[in-house]
């Protein structure tokens, strides 16, 4: 089994493999206040 972790966007379910392109990903979809 990979252990590679993936981020995924609970409000979406789109899934990134680093922390940093979830957060990208978050804030230009303007869940982060």
């Amino acid at each position: 089994m990979g252990d590679q972790e993936r981020y995924v966007c609970e409000a979406c379910g789109k899934s990134f493999d680093s922390e940093e392109e979830l957060r990208r990903h978050v804030y230009a979809v303007g869940l982060v206040e």
